[in-house]
């Protein structure tokens, strides 16, 4: 599996917006990233460059999939960093290495330590130590082969929030590791798949409301009238619909979020037979 690289995901212009940063000063953002024995630090100025490595061109520099990056911000105040993507169907999985491994947890939605299973994976040892920002710090766990402890083998600390990243120090051999989604996004597979619309081929992206707040875009073609979209979105009480659509042939139908309202989150559009059931709006 190919990761993205530094120009896809933060734009070959800085469509992201990050701070230019000159390096004598360091008065800009920085992107860190894990390479094999160092740390690689990339940033913006008339282009995508790297602390150290002058004027050579690193947008197409991959970023290691199912990885993360430390993101160093110059800003005083918070500001918005929007990714979108499709959602994993399965388990992420990596290959962890001794020493440091920068893991992305895979999925945008708030999950426990004990939600991931991580603690199945084969390539987690019982010296390995996995770090968690928490509380503007960083918290130490290892799994004892019944629960999740402290260093010092104490707490249970299944319950505690996963970031978006975990650093995970390997002091043993390494090998697979795995970051299982929760229950809920699994869905149930109790309805023949012949008896449903195929589902909408989706088209993502970033916009501007009319009020000039950033949006998440969601946009697909109508498969006919006769088929019925339902864009629903995951809250801990389960899915809620915000919408319910359909359209002529080949009409374009879409659906947005305001990002500025989340932190993380998932969507998802379900097509169904629209019979007169079905209540909704064309666009």
């Amino acid at each position: 599996m190919l990761g993205y690289t530094v120009g896809q995901l933060f734009g070959e212009e800085n469509e992201a917006g990050l701070v230019w940063n000159n390096p004598e000063r360091r008065d800009g953002d920085i992107i860190w990233l894990k390479e094999p024995s160092s740390w690689l630090q990339i940033y913006f100025n008339n282009g995508w460059r790297a602390v150290g490595a002058g004027r050579q061109d690193y947008s197409r520099h991959v970023i290691q999939p199912n990885g993360g990056v430390f993101f160093q911000s110059s800003r005083e105040n918070d500001y918005l960093l929007a990714f979108g993507g499709y959602l994993l169907t399965g388990p992420m999985v990596k290959t962890v290495e001794p020493g440091f491994n920068l893991v992305s947890r895979g999925f945008p939605v708030e999950m426990t330590l004990e939600e991931t299973h991580l603690h199945d994976s084969p390539g987690l040892g019982p010296r390995d130590v996995v770090w968690i920002w928490s509380d503007s710090q960083y918290l130490r766990v290892r799994y004892n082969g019944e629960k999740w402890t402290d260093l010092s083998g104490r707490g249970d600390y299944g319950w505690i929030a996963v970031p978006s990243m975990l650093v995970i120090q390997v002091l043993g051999k390494g090998g697979t590791i795995a970051m299982h989604p929760p229950r809920y996004l699994l869905g149930k597979k109790t309805v023949d798949s012949r008896a449903l619309p195929r589902p909408p081929r989706m088209y993502l992206s970033f916009g501007t409301s009319d009020q000039g707040n950033p949006t998440f875009v969601a946009q697909w073609r109508a498969l006919s009238p006769k088929v019925g979209y339902t864009t629903e979105v995951w809250s801990r009480d389960g899915w809620f619909t915000i919408s319910n659509r359909r359209g002529e042939a080949g009409e374009v139908l879409s659906d947005l979020a305001l990002l500025h309202r989340l932190r993380n989150g998932v969507a998802r559009v379900r097509a169904d037979f629209a019979g007169p059931e079905f209540v909704g709006r064309v666009d």
